[in-house]
């Protein structure tokens, strides 16, 4: 039997975990317990008092008193230490009223109000205003020609080759392919853009905002018409106050049109008794179509009316027709942000907790000092008092572990 206690035929089932494959398997765990000692320490705190230094401790006082300020002003007072905060939830709700007359070509007087140029009559969280229109009116579906298909003979036009404005008959007529499509065509130039007048009465419209939220941790709600009437700057503004709020005027959206972002932003003490009435939300009105160096930009869309008229042949079905118009103008979207604050007990004293964390720093500053700042004799002594090496003895955790040599003597 071996003197080191193990069996010679099970040497191949020593550790290899310190690179030696071949020895005992208590000596190999002895070597591995070795390595791991060595790399394994930690740091303890030790508390040294230095005497004799005023302005060490006046530095050490002076910095736990800007901590201990920052705390009670700036984390407590001035950022509401004590208060959790909670997201709003809501929407806006917008009406458009106004009313403006335009003269036509030929002396008439025509009115638009608010029912006109508001297209879509609902959308969620948006609206769409309309500055300017070109329609195509009496639109019947037929064969008509497109000039910005041009040909030479029928051989140059594609049977069913189809375009924006409708599909290729594979006829030519006079130097322009012939379109089944809804005749007659739409024919928007930019000259014709130009050209045409925009509504600008509009500009004198007003939009309401009627924001209705809600604070789900206290289930509060609040909306922007509570005992109040429209006010100007609060949830009343004209077209033209809301263009020149974006930093543009009336004229930049009137021809292309835009859109136009509406921010509401609240954010509410729920302590005060009387936070109803002052809350008041920060409205921010925002271009949000890039105008400078794009090819298109703007709003604009295309809507139909469609309707039926009778027939030119009598005893004919009714003839279906659609006025084909374009809008221009602006389409604001409704944004919701803001938080609602009240008192919480586990956030006073996160805070404070985090706070009184800080006050780490004055020992840590004034030890740099005591270190880097001052020199001497007593310096390198401070040193030496404030790090020690402290070591066990190994045997004590040999013996926890049991990693202990166990000898055994040699038998003949």
């Amino acid at each position: 039997q071996s003197t080191w206690g193990f069996n010679p035929g099970k040497l191949d089932q020593a550790p290899e975990l310190c690179g030696h494959a071949r020895v005992p398997a208590s000596s190999a765990r002895q070597m591995c317990w070795g390595w791991i000692k060595d790399k394994l320490e930690y740091s303890t705190v030790k508390v040294v008092k230095i005497k004799g230094k005023p302005l060490l401790a006046l530095t050490y006082l002076l910095i736990q008193l800007l901590i201990i300020v920052y705390i009670l002003v700036f984390v407590i007072y001035f950022n509401r230490g004590y208060q959790a905060s909670a997201p709003v939830v809501g929407t806006t709700v917008a009406k458009m009223k106004g009313a403006t007359a335009v003269e036509l070509a030929n002396g008439d007087i025509q009115v638009w109000d608010a029912m006109d140029i508001v297209d879509p009559p609902m959308e969620a969280d948006a609206m769409f205003v309309t500055t300017k229109m070109i329609d195509t009116r009496f639109q019947k579906r037929g064969k008509c020609t497109s000039p910005l298909a041009r040909c030479s003979e029928d051989g140059t036009c594609q049977v069913g080759k189809s375009s924006a404005d409708g599909v290729q008959t594979g006829e030519c007529v006079d130097g322009m392919c012939e379109l089944y499509a809804w005749c007659p065509l739409e024919l928007i130039t930019d000259k014709l853009e130009r050209d045409t007048p925009a509504l600008h009465g509009v500009k004198r419209f007003h939009l309401f905002l009627k924001t209705n939220v809600r604070f789900p941790p206290l289930d509060k709600t609040l909306n922007t018409a509570n005992g109040t009437e429209p006010t100007y700057g609060y949830n009343l503004f004209t077209i033209e106050d809301i263009c020149e709020r974006t930093g543009y005027t009336y004229s930049d959206y009137k021809h292309k049109g835009g859109i136009i972002g509406v921010l509401t932003s609240f954010d509410c003490d729920l302590d005060d008794d009387n936070w109803v009435n002052n809350c008041r939300p920060d409205i921010v009105f925002r271009r949000l179509d890039e105008k400078i160096n794009t090819f298109s930009f703007g709003y604009s869309f295309r809507s139909v009316i469609t309707y039926y008229l009778p027939s030119a042949q009598q005893g004919q079905q009714p003839v279906q027709y659609r006025d084909l118009i374009k809008r221009f103008g602006i389409r604001f979207v409704f944004l919701l942000d803001g938080v609602g604050r009240y008192f919480s007990v586990t956030v006073l004293i996160m805070n404070i907790a985090n706070g009184l964390a800080l006050l780490t720093l004055a020992t840590v500053v004034s030890d740099f000092v005591a270190q880097n700042v001052f020199s001497g004799r007593r310096v390198d002594e401070f040193k030496k008092a404030k790090f020690q090496e402290f070591e066990y003895d190994p045997k004590d955790d040999e013996k926890l572990l049991g990693l202990e040599e166990e000898k055994r003597p040699l038998t003949s």
